[in-house]
């Protein structure tokens, strides 16, 4: 508490330097940080002369987890781990930008305040555009101790495994412990002091200060990070189309998606495909369509990152034309053979909530039987590679996606059913699946959101993955662009590329509890005698007789998850002989 008031007291002394800063609201943290003194009890802590209880695989694993399973906070849209440190991004009206922390700036315990678990974390941090370096600290929060502890459990062991590193050794020892043994000493362990720093008074963001124009005292180069320059440019991968064989492209379509990433440390503000803006996520990952024309095609790819420095990529593609039109010889074509490989299924089905905000559902678990007991009989699914989740909470289901991360192999196929209520929140452009805990309509921290589930599909080593969803608003779950009506290529083609596509029960409307979407998928399913039948052919035969069946003239709708690893195949259906 002693050092919480010196870093307070420390600000407001200081405070004269900075005009936009109100003495009124450093009076106000300071009340606050002397009212709630006391009420954050340290519930568990690591202790420093332990071995670590994790190997750092199992490390980065337990901390992803558990930064997924976070309370998220209304200003932090999201959290990863990304080499030796955690990384934020956060966005506060019309400011925006990323805060980061190596592993030796993360609290090495765990203090109780009220409902929730939570570990202090020191930020250093800068809004996208702005050079000056900021500094605040803030808390990570979870529902549960056991969580929490997966959290600094993890932390514990990678720091120790990198200070292993920097001293030139490749073994850390290992506590025989299990991951949730109390181990709390008396007095916490002493900090390392670090070069001053302006530092919050709590953890909102808002309260983060500019650092000090004097330069400080030299700290001791206790995690020591990268510096990062203002004036290297960004390294652009185009991933897709494949240029790693040959620098021009053969393509027959009208368009081409260009797929890759653009790096820079500074961060990546903006990335154009033939000067128009492509879709841009957090990681630097971009995707655009560029129209072809007949002939020789030149692409510029250009990344700029947040100092204005500027990388360009050139890509050629060519665009055959005159052969589409060419009469064709029609000879018996052989029977096609496909690779064999594994068929996984997971099915999430929720139809009793806990919260009475959240109205029953009736049919959700037989539909998922249905369709599990179609595809084991008719398809080439086993039943024991087949899991049923019937009413799971959010932890469950994020634990079950996390084993089919591990368990499938790069030439499995995997289709994950979902049928439960979904939920739109048009001022986030963002959807949710409700798990069997979620708290109610107006709190959504135990909504499970559709970026999370992108993640994990885009994370599965599959071949193959096919999400289909029925539930209320599940067209705007997925961001999918439509696949254009395929030309005539042969079920090996579309076998070999990977796909990550979505089948949903309608578009940005309420769908009836009696599924007419689930009727129709189970019926064409049962009467298909093709041998094998991939999922346009499927979405096509069910679309028309949803559209003209269903009470509320659902429209169901069939795409590629963005920027979820599709590079134009699709999931298909091998029929038992």
């Amino acid at each position: 508490m002693k050092q919480h008031l010196c870093v307070i007291i420390g600000g407001l002394c200081r405070a004269s330097f900075f005009s936009r800063m109100k003495i009124s609201s450093i009076l106000v943290c300071l009340f606050t940080a002397i009212l709630t003194a006391g009420c954050a009890p340290v519930v568990y802590r690591v202790n420093p002369d332990s071995p670590p209880k994790l190997g750092v695989t199992e490390a980065r694993d337990a901390v992803e987890l558990a930064l997924s399973i976070r309370i998220p906070r209304k200003s932090v849209e999201s959290m990863h781990l990304d080499r030796d440190e955690v990384v934020a991004m956060y966005s506060e009206g019309n400011r925006s930008g990323f805060f980061t922390a190596g592993y030796g700036d993360i609290s090495q315990e765990i203090m109780k305040t009220g409902d929730f678990f939570q570990v202090r974390v020191d930020f250093q941090t800068g809004a996208l555009g702005n050079t000056a370096a900021m500094y605040g600290m803030t808390s990570i929060s979870w529902k549960s101790e056991e969580d929490a502890r997966l959290f600094i459990d993890g932390i514990y062991a990678l720091r120790q495994w990198r200070i292993a590193r920097e001293k030139g050794t490749t073994t850390v020892a290992q506590s025989p412990a299990t991951l949730l043994k109390k181990d709390v000493p008396p007095e916490p362990p002493a900090r390392k002091e670090k070069a001053p720093q302006i530092k919050s008074a709590g953890p909102d963001l808002a309260q983060l200060k500019p650092a000090p124009s004097t330069s400080p005292p030299q700290a001791e180069p206790e995690t020591p990070q990268p510096a990062v320059s203002k004036k290297r440019p960004p390294k652009i991968t185009i991933t897709a189309p494949d240029v790693s064989r040959s620098v021009k492209v053969v393509a027959r379509q009208s368009t081409v998606t260009v797929i890759g990433i653009a790096e820079s440390k500074s961060g990546i503000a903006e990335v154009t495909v033939n000067g128009i803006p492509a879709d841009l996520d957090e990681h630097g990952n971009f995707s655009r369509d560029a129209l072809l024309k007949v002939g020789q095609n030149s692409i510029t790819v250009a990344a700029m990152d947040i100092y204005g420095n500027r990388a360009t990529h050139e890509l050629t593609i060519y665009r055959e034309g005159g052969k589409v039109a060419q009469a064709r010889k029609e000879e018996p074509t052989p029977a096609p053979k496909l690779p064999s490989a594994n068929y996984y299924a997971l099915f999430i089905a929720v139809q009793d909530y806990d919260s009475a905000d959240i109205g029953r559902l009736d049919y959700a678990i037989s539909d998922a039987r249905r369709l599990r007991d179609i595809l084991v009989s008719n398809y080439t699914f086993e039943k024991e590679n087949t899991i049923i989740l019937e009413n799971p909470d959010r932890k469950t289901i994020y634990k079950t996606l996390q084993v089919m991360r591990k368990k499938l192999a790069d030439d499995d196929s995997l289709l994950i059913f979902y049928a439960g209520h979904g939920y739109w929140m048009d001022d986030m452009r963002q959807g949710f699946w409700l798990p069997r805990d979620a708290a109610g309509l107006n709190d959504p921290s135990d909504w499970i959101p559709n970026s999370n589930i992108r993640d994990y599909i885009k994370a599965i080593k599959a071949r193959h993955v096919l999400l289909v969803a029925d539930a209320c608003f599940s067209g705007g779950m997925f961001k999918v662009r439509e696949v254009l009506q395929k030309q005539q290529v042969s079920i090996e083609k579309i076998y070999e590329l990977p796909s990550r596509k979505a089948i949903t029960s309608g578009s940005m409307k309420t769908v009836p509890d009696r599924s007419v979407f689930l009727e129709y998928l189970v019926k064409r399913l049962k009467d298909n005698d093709d041998l094998y039948m991939d999922t346009q052919k499927l979405f096509t035969s069910l679309r028309e007789a949803v559209i003209n069946n269903s009470p509320t003239h659902q429209t169901p709708l069939y795409g590629a998850i963005s920027e979820a690893g599709d590079e134009g195949g699709d999931f298909i259906f091998v029929r038992r002989q």
